[in-house]
């Protein structure tokens, strides 16, 4: 009786926060951030305001602090990215404060040091053509400036390929539950580089504790999965072993491996499975179809149940059957990977999705599609991770000197 009451009050919950109208923030990279509305029923979005913003935009990031609002920028110029503050007032405006500059092109940050620091993830640009990652702290004084702390820039490859593999290239950063390490996957050296903070500081050795991939995977992002305990009561410890599950942007597969814990260090085995991130869409030549796909973004679903991942297409007229989709898997016990499901996007016209974001009800989807410089919001069945229909959309002007620059990343509020 107990378990049916807490169900119903579960199943309730979710309900009631689908029918919430919900906020939705938006990057494109011509330099502008979007505050977007979302309302139930409606079948479009309603951009509320828009500000601009330094560079070119790439990714969105929240911290415990819901009020505010951070953004990584690169800089396709001068190689000078920005780390911002975006400040969330009463009526959904922003106010935008002062950025800090950063060395080459950040594509992904992360909250570290329990949100008293900042860890970026530097795609190219620093000291020539390689990346790397920055360490950034809070002032103690007032807990509000950002200083520079640590500097990795990676070492350049001994043995280079045709870009994007022709430098180090960091496209990600992940933490463990410990929030001791950090997980960088390396696109251009085909590696998961792992970090310790050490203090109040980062430690990193080039290659003592990295993991290699095989030749041209081009890893790019990563999530740390742990199945939740059977027994709710059971207490949780932070050094419990987990999964990391890297998806490869090149190779178009997610590969698990297993993080144990010992004497305070962490240990990442070979990897436990590795499987197609494209799913069981139809086509006749697989080997051409992949060469035409680029796998972009793995998120873990609410629930702790389902991970997704989106592919996307080359729609040149050699596009061999690809198709822009996002790909759903039910996580097992091994932390290998078993399908569910294939969204193809193709009927909501969203062409190239580079990221996307669960609503944290699990009931609806949301799609940040570059091409077509759309973002578009798709109903989800949380008990069993399908994807469904488009509810709503918004298409933005990401248009600069003639060039359509695209839709870079999107978050629900």
């Amino acid at each position: 009786m107990k378990l049916a009451t807490t169900t119903a009050l579960l199943l309730a919950t979710t309900s009631a926060l689908a029918q919430i109208p919900g906020r939705i923030y938006v990057t494109n990279y011509a330099g502008h951030v979007h505050v977007v509305q979302y309302t139930p029923n409606a079948t479009s979005l309603e951009n509320i305001f828009t500000y601009p913003l330094p560079g070119n935009p790439s990714w969105l990031f929240k911290g415990k602090d819901k009020h505010q609002l951070w953004y990584v920028s690169e800089d396709w110029v001068g190689n000078k990215g920005s780390l911002g503050r975006l400040d969330i007032l009463q009526n959904g405006a922003l106010s935008v404060g002062t950025p800090i500059v950063l060395r080459g092109n950040p594509v992904q940050a992360a909250f570290a040091f329990n949100d008293t620091g900042i860890l970026t993830a530097q795609y190219s640009g620093m000291d020539g053509l390689g990346g790397g990652v920055q360490l950034l702290k809070f002032d103690g004084s007032n807990g509000t400036a950002l200083k520079h702390v640590d500097t990795y820039k990676f070492a350049n490859l001994t043995a280079p390929k045709e870009a994007p593999q022709d430098v180090p290239r960091a496209h990600g950063v992940t933490l463990d539950s410990t929030g001791k390490f950090a997980f960088v996957p390396d696109l251009g050296a085909d590696r998961i580089r792992t970090m310790l903070f050490n203090g109040t500081s980062l430690s990193y050795q080039e290659g003592a504790f990295d993991t290699q991939l095989p030749a041209g995977y081009g890893p790019r992002h990563a999530v740390f999965f742990r199945h939740l305990p059977q027994n709710a009561t059971q207490p949780f410890s932070i050094w419990e072993p987990g999964f990391l599950l890297v998806v490869n942007e090149i190779a178009s597969t997610i590969v698990t491996y297993e993080i144990k814990y010992e004497a305070g260090n962490v240990h990442i085995s070979p990897a436990a499975g590795e499987i197609d991130s494209t799913g069981s869409l139809p086509f006749q030549n697989k080997v051409a179809f992949k060469n035409d796909t680029r796998a972009a973004e793995i998120k873990i679903a609410p629930g702790n149940r389902f991970v997704t991942v989106s592919n996307r297409a080359w729609h040149g007229t050699d596009a061999n059957g690809a198709v822009d989709t996002l790909v759903t898997f039910e996580v097992n016990l091994d932390g290998t990977l078993k399908l569910v499901d294939t969204k193809n996007l193709a009927d909501s016209k969203c062409l190239i999705p580079r990221s996307f974001d669960f609503h944290p009800s699990g009931d609806k989807v949301l799609v940040a599609c570059t091409q077509s410089s759309s973002v578009v919001v798709y109903s989800r069945d949380p008990n069993t991770g399908i994807i469904g229909a488009p509810l709503a959309s918004l298409g933005l002007n990401t248009t600069v000197a003639g060039t359509v620059t695209g839709i870079s990343h999107a978050i629900w509020d």
